[in-house]
């Protein structure tokens, strides 16, 4: 018998108009997310499956601090930097 199982989920986030002090902003927002589980399994003998499993992420928006976008990237040492949009 085959089995396939797959969730499909979507992250919504909404603005934080409190955020920590010590960043030093008056809101954020985290960017929305895309996530899927999957899996997939053979059962080889009578209670013994054989199969795989997996994730997937995506992020489709990118976070906002105090009303401006903004992306992440990385420098050729390995910190990571902020790229206002």
């Amino acid at each position: 018998m085959i089995e396939f199982s797959v969730r499909f989920h979507y992250l919504w986030n909404s603005t934080n108009n409190d955020p920590f002090v010590g960043f030093g902003i008056r809101n954020s927002q985290a960017g929305q997310a895309v996530h899927v589980n999957y899996s997939a399994s053979y059962e080889a003998w009578k209670n013994v499956r054989i199969g795989f499993n997996g994730y997937w992420l995506q992020q489709v928006t990118d976070e906002r601090v105090d009303g401006t976008f903004h992306a992440f990237g990385v420098l050729e040492d390995g910190r990571l930097t902020r790229i206002e949009m």
